[in-house]
């Protein structure tokens, strides 16, 4: 059959058109997804705040179009007399205890009391690394002392000044995770000779504990103008120990002072003798406020590819559009 001129043009126009279209690598902007691929990158997301994985991972899933809103965020505080088992009621209730830079965003985003004293699972660890050099590690990363259990055989061991001794080769996977996101290193005699009590607000990024502590510079400035405004106060108390230790690694979990304690001040220096009080987050689908998504069928779109694709092109153009129904 000898085809027409200008069906010949549509058609090779619309089979260059089809050459541009890249599957490997499917847009989620503009492309509304299948209901079951938005629920697996909602669960997904879900997963991933509930774990605590790190930015990157979430980053990724949003990018990939899982649906924050979708999203319901609880919180609650645990408090025991003994820090281990308030810790441990957080994670038996489903709770995943705010890390340090968590709860300073909950505190400037309103979500977090400012009048309560908050222990998180963020840790400073104080050791040699395995070449020898003296640091003091701000982890907000899982840890040794993330595990209940760990602090309470570290008090049965018998805790140093209040520190809870730790296993070398844990301490070592927390020197080799620096990022400066997530994870600080800092070389321990500046830590040691740097200054105590309260600073003022001016020169407290510079010390060499805040940034690290508040989990990097743009947080730390934002909870500092915050800080000042919450409490009427110029000056805030940074505290950390000598704890540099013959016997081995030592660590301590951190917290933040109230206005019972500390003015909000950063405590790098607590027992793990101490009473805790967590604030525990838990993320789960909001059922009824989930953004409804209405993809088109695989009908529909081969329907309208009947103007546009030509028929030489069309398998294949259904077989990629398939893939990316799955």
């Amino acid at each position: 059959m000898v085809q027409k001129t200008g069906e010949l043009k549509a058609g090779l126009e619309g089979a260059r058109k089809f050459e541009k279209l890249k599957f490997n690598k499917p847009k989620t902007e503009g492309i509304t997804l299948s209901p079951e691929k938005q629920k697996q990158l909602n669960n997904g997301l879900v997963d991933a705040l509930n774990k605590g994985n790190k930015d990157e991972e979430i980053e990724r899933l949003l990018k990939a179009g899982a649906d924050m809103s979708a999203i319901k965020q609880t919180t609650k505080e645990f408090y025991n007399e003994d820090i281990d088992k308030a810790l441990e009621d957080c994670q038996k209730e489903g709770f995943r205890a705010m890390s340090m830079p968590e709860l300073i965003d909950a505190r400037i985003n309103g979500k977090a009391n400012w009048d309560k004293l908050y222990f998180t699972p963020s840790i400073i660890a104080t050791g040699k690394t395995n070449e020898g050099k003296a640091v003091a590690v701000i982890a907000h990363v899982p840890n040794y002392f993330s595990n209940p259990a760990n602090i309470r055989k570290a008090k049965k061991e018998g805790l140093i000044n209040g520190a809870g001794r730790m296993p070398q080769e844990e301490f070592q996977k927390l020197v080799d995770a620096k990022d400066g996101k997530n994870v600080f290193v800092i070389n321990y005699n500046e830590l040691k000779n740097s200054k105590l009590d309260r600073i003022s607000i001016t020169e407290a990024l510079e010390h060499p504990e805040v940034i690290p502590f508040l989990g990097g510079k743009e947080r730390a400035e934002k909870y500092l103008a915050k800080f000042k405004e919450a409490y009427n106060k110029n000056s805030i108390g940074v505290w950390h120990e000598e704890d540099l230790s013959e016997k081995g690694p030592v660590g301590r979990l951190l917290y933040l002072g109230g206005y019972d304690v500390g003015y909000g001040g950063l405590f790098g220096d607590g027992s793990l003798n101490y009473d805790g009080r967590f604030l525990g987050v838990r993320f789960e689908i909001a059922e009824g406020e989930a953004k409804k998504t209405k993809a088109p069928s695989i009908d529909q779109i081969m329907e309208i590819a009947e103007n546009y694709v030509p028929t030489a092109a069309k398998a294949e153009f259904e077989e990629k559009i398939r893939e990316l129904y799955k």
